[in-house]
């Protein structure tokens, strides 16, 4: 964790967990070795019943099977992250920004966390949450589309041509669609949940630029609002604009 940081936090729900565990034991085996001095001749010396670790085993010795400690892990237990939270880090001295996403099973136990690389901030949010669905969480960081799986915490894909910031998302009824907007991006990114780009429409109008809100209305049309004329306009997600 880098020093003089400063925190924001965003958390997202998943329906469907189960619970993981540890498994936890000893990586030793007792040594029941007594410390005696010259014994009498009527003492009876017992042997250990188990060898030292130092002592090489004789013949007739079985050395005790190993008790190390063992972790199952989410990806070898099969659990789901049912919460996800979303942290962005910020460096000053960068300044730099980065973002930690920690998967959690539904008693809260943490499961993975996953860190993306640090880069340099600007006015506006280079990392941000984006959906998370039934097997997956899906974010943004510095232009890419990122999903990971949240079984395992690990990058189940990752879009590259989306390269905007602070976006907003809406998707289809279906849900097998994701459309996107944000600053320094398309006016228009349409890709589906396997990461796949299906189009990325620019505005050939100069006085629409800086798209920060998107709106599902049908298949056929979605509506991108424009911070720079304060004004909306409607895009076939398949086609050319439909305004």
């Amino acid at each position: 964790m880098i020093k003089g940081i400063t925190v924001a936090c965003g958390v997202s729900l998943v329906a469907a967990a189960l619970s993981g565990c540890n498994l936890l034991g000893s990586n030793k085996p007792s040594n029941n070795v007594q410390n005696l001095n010259q014994p009498s001749e009527n003492v009876t010396v017992t042997e250990p019943e188990t060898k030292p670790e130092n002592i090489e085993p004789e013949d007739g010795w079985t050395k005790p099977e190993s008790t190390d400690t063992q972790t199952v892990d989410a990806a070898s237990s099969g659990v789901k992250a049912s919460m996800v939270n979303f942290e962005k880090i910020t460096n000053p001295d960068g300044p730099k920004e980065k973002a930690v996403i920690t998967g959690y099973d539904v008693e809260g136990n943490e499961l993975w966390v996953y860190e993306t690389e640090e880069d340099y901030m600007t006015e506006l949010d280079r990392v941000s949450d984006i959906i998370t669905t039934n097997d997956e969480y899906i974010f943004v960081a510095f232009g890419d589309v990122i999903a990971l799986d949240l079984e395992t915490g690990k990058e189940k894909w990752v879009n590259h041509d989306f390269k905007g910031a602070s976006p907003s998302w809406s998707m289809n009824y279906e849900g097998d669609t994701l459309f996107l907007c944000g600053y320094y991006g398309p006016a228009l990114f349409v890709m589906d949940f396997n990461g796949n780009t299906i189009n990325r429409i620019q505005c050939e109008d100069e006085e629409y630029f800086w798209p920060y809100q998107i709106i599902f209305v049908n298949d056929n049309q979605v509506d991108v609002l424009f911070e720079s004329n304060g004004q909306t306009k409607s895009f076939d997600p398949y086609g050319p604009d439909v305004q």
